[in-house]
């Protein structure tokens, strides 16, 4: 009797778990979709260039890195390829880029995968009374400025995140 007590039991804490009625955070998938946008936004690819421009990347520097990239940008034309995510970047053929493309490629995909790779600096909710929407705070890395945005789920149980800007 006391295990058929305890599987309920335990049955109704994952079915509550389960249910939640907002996302929290610092959940993998709420961070994930926040990177996803500050990806997409450039900011990773700028922040790259600024480091660049300082000399904190060795051997490489910023006209090397430029034309690198615009010979990145010829050949995924070329091949009608587009590198709007790490995903991208992994099926890339490198076999065609020029000296300066491998590095600036290698360099960014680096970048790109530590970015996605690395956890959060400090994640915090800043507004929990809404009962379906979490507004939130976070620094993806030590020295980056603070990002505001909100998560929700949608109607059809789907993940909604919105980074302010």
């Amino acid at each position: 009797m006391k295990i058929l007590n305890l599987v309920f039991v335990g049955l109704v804490a994952i079915f509550f778990t389960a249910c939640s009625t907002k996302p929290k955070c610092d959940d993998d998938e709420v961070v994930k979709l926040v990177k996803d946008i500050v990806y997409e936004s450039g900011a990773v690819g700028d922040k790259l260039s600024a480091a660049i421009m300082q000399g904190q990347i060795p051997n490489i520097t910023m006209d090397q890195y430029t034309r690198g990239l615009i010979n990145v940008g010829e050949v995924a034309q070329k091949s009608n390829i587009t590198l709007n995510s790490y995903e991208d970047f992994k099926k890339f053929d490198v076999s065609k880029l020029n000296e300066n493309g491998l590095k600036s490629f290698n360099l960014l995909k680096d970048t790109i995968k530590n970015f996605y790779k690395t956890k959060p600096y400090t994640t915090m909710t800043t507004d929990d009374s809404d009962p379906k929407i979490t507004y939130c705070k976070a620094k993806l890395f030590k020295d980056a400025n603070t990002l505001e945005y909100s998560a929700q789920y949608t109607n059809d149980g789907k993940l909604y995140v919105e980074v302010a800007r």
